[in-house]
């Protein structure tokens, strides 16, 4: 593991943010619930290794692929956007009014090429 990441996460302590990386499937923002010497603890009890940022429990094979890293601002905005694009996917398009329908199509169509 390089220096910056150990330094990283020898440094978290209680209310900072990390992002779990599970490999290609994605990521999400969690924050610290509290650290110990050998553990970083985050909701729901989910307890991470303090030296390498791998689950506990969890071996070092490099298949295992869950992995704290640290939530850098291009991390936190491929987080927010994988959000949003799950949320739109999960929209009934049907039940909106058409008005709404052709500014958000409008609005959309400026960013890309449609």
């Amino acid at each position: 593991m390089s220096e910056p990441m150990n330094d990283w996460l020898a440094n978290l302590k209680a209310g900072d943010e990390v992002v779990v990386r599970s490999g290609s499937y994605g990521a999400s923002l969690h924050v610290v619930e509290r650290v110990t010497a050998t553990q970083i603890i985050l909701p729901r009890d989910s307890r991470y290794r303090r030296n390498d940022g791998r689950p506990v429990g969890a071996s070092n094979n490099p298949w295992n692929i869950l992995r704290l890293v640290e939530p850098t601002p291009e991390l936190r905005e491929k987080i927010r956007k994988d959000g949003l694009v799950e949320q739109l996917r999960r929209i009934v398009w049907e039940k909106i009014n058409v008005d709404v329908l052709q500014e958000i199509f409008d609005k959309a169509k400026n960013g890309q090429h449609l």
